[in-house]
């Protein structure tokens, strides 16, 4: 079994992340150092930071669109379609903490993300209160303060994660992503499926914000 474990290493000169990979068996363990590997695995970070964080809130706005309509088993399963997008954040931003060097900027995204842990629980539980009393004028305003929160440490922690990670990775893999969005974008709109027209669109408009 193989594991990758990434660690700071300094000198002199600069600071740098060394990766060792290392194979266990049952009777040793092998060391060996892949520092060349750093700018695979930094860039497999990015790419996953990028497919993360595309449409944040469109699992949000899918459980309230439940609330609204008072169906309590459809908030159910939105619910938890949205803790685990919430989750994903959260373990996408820790992993792309791991990748870097700058200590502000990582207390900052480590906030945000405990904040977010912290918050959704309390959103899914604004929902269900509205999907209960959905014509209480109070527990919408609820619902709405609860996602304006939300909303606010999401963009907090796209920020912060955006300010770690190297713009040059960034953009050569959004630009990967941009293009084979369109390219699944012009094939959908060739087999006339519109519902993936939109969501290939909202996808590609995402990697701009």
């Amino acid at each position: 079994m193989y594991v990758y474990l990434c660690a700071a290493t300094s000198d002199q000169k600069q600071t740098s992340t060394s990766v060792k990979m290392y194979r266990e068996s049952s009777s040793s363990s092998e060391s060996i150092e892949c520092s060349y590997l750093t700018p695979i695995l930094r860039k497999a970070v990015v790419d996953h930071v990028s497919d993360t964080f595309v449409a944040t809130n469109v699992p949000l706005f899918a459980l309230i669109d439940a609330a609204r309509r008072g169906n309590t088993q459809l908030v159910e399963e939105t619910a938890q379609i949205f803790m685990e997008h919430a989750s994903k954040l959260i373990e996408v931003a820790n992993v792309a903490c791991s990748m870097s060097d700058q200590v502000e900027g990582i207390k900052l995204v480590r906030l945000a993300a405990m904040q977010i842990q912290h918050l959704s629980p309390q959103v899914v539980n604004a929902a269900r209160i509205l999907a209960a009393r959905s014509t209480s004028k109070v527990a919408l305003e609820n619902m709405d303060i609860f996602r304006d929160t939300w909303e606010k440490y999401v963009r907090l922690l796209t920020e912060a994660v955006d300010e770690i990670t190297t713009i040059e990775d960034f953009l050569a893999v959004s630009e990967n992503h941009i293009l084979e969005d369109i390219n699944l974008c012009i094939q959908a709109m060739v087999e006339r499926y519109p519902d993936r027209v939109g969501c290939t669109a909202v996808a590609i408009r995402g990697r701009f914000v």
